[in-house]
């Protein structure tokens, strides 16, 4: 680069939009906030094993059925599905599917906390109906154990 050449350095601050993250700074811009809802619809439906074009389409008719983005969507959606499909890639694929492992591994645990818990309860003696209440498990379940 010649000497000439004017040059800048920038420093990006890069915020995670995702579900459970930034609720603070998601509640201070609508637009932020649809684009956000927008954007997990699409990972949502790709996840549940939908193709990435379906998952798109669904996105947007959920969001324009549910007032999110509405006059955006009805007059841009060709552009929308263009830019996400340009930006999708195996990284946002990797991370939804992640998440839902995650998701997934932390309801097992629940499960077998309880589960656990049921158990203890039952040695001890503790009516089915109380165990039941406590741990939101059946009577059914609660036998098993």
């Amino acid at each position: 680069m010649p000497k000439d050449t004017p040059s800048l350095e920038l420093e990006v601050s890069v915020f995670n939009v995702s579900k459970g993250h930034n609720a603070e700074l998601l509640g201070q811009s609508t637009a932020l906030s649809d684009y956000a809802v927008f954007i997990n619809c699409v990972k949502d439906w790709v996840a549940q094993g939908d193709d990435l074009e379906i998952a798109i389409d669904n996105a947007i008719h959920y969001c324009i059925q549910n007032g999110i983005m509405c006059v955006y969507l009805q007059t841009q959606s060709a552009e929308v599905k263009r830019m996400i499909s340009l930006e999708w890639d195996d990284d946002i694929y990797r991370e939804v599917l992640l998440e839902e492992g995650r998701e997934e591994g932390e309801a097992r645990g629940e499960l077998r906390a309880m589960q656990e818990t049921a158990r203890r309860m039952k040695e001890y003696g503790d009516p089915l109906d109380k165990i039941s209440v406590i741990t939101g498990l059946s009577d059914e379940e609660i036998e098993k154990l």
